[in-house]
């Protein structure tokens, strides 16, 4: 077996990285907050006023009822687990993570 050098980890280079990172996700928390708050803005006006949809300059702005179908994979494992067994399938994959 072939011997591999491995480089000492630099840890106040990978101090960098990690700061940078948690800048940058409190940066994206911060704007999505944002724009929660101008979306909220403007869903309060569009209720205000019965609109599920409206157009300002060159946008269009709708809030509409949208309905999904979703498999109730609960149910289905308790009332025909064999079925919920035949074609469930698992996925791995890696998570990054700083704590």
């Amino acid at each position: 077996m072939a011997k591999v050098k491995v480089k000492k980890i630099n840890q106040e280079e990978m101090l960098e990285h990690i700061h940078a990172i948690k800048s940058a996700k409190q940066a994206i928390k911060d704007l999505e907050e944002q724009i929660k708050g101008d979306q909220n803005a403007i869903i309060t006006v569009m209720n205000d006023h019965g609109l599920d949809e409206m157009n300002i300059d060159v946008f269009k702005v709708s809030y509409k009822d949208v309905s999904t179908d979703r498999l109730d994979t609960t149910a289905l494992k308790k009332e025909l687990p064999d079925l919920y067994g035949k074609y469930v399938k698992t996925s791995v994959s890696k998570r990054f993570q700083i704590a």
